[in-house]
């Protein structure tokens, strides 16, 4: 298993995550 891949999803997720919240926040 690819380490580097799990720390890329992990970061993609907080990104949405945080994107989502923006999103929320401005709605």
């Amino acid at each position: 298993m690819n380490s580097e891949w799990l720390v890329y999803i992990k970061f993609v997720g907080l990104w949405i995550a945080l994107m989502l919240m923006i999103g929320v926040m401005l709605s």
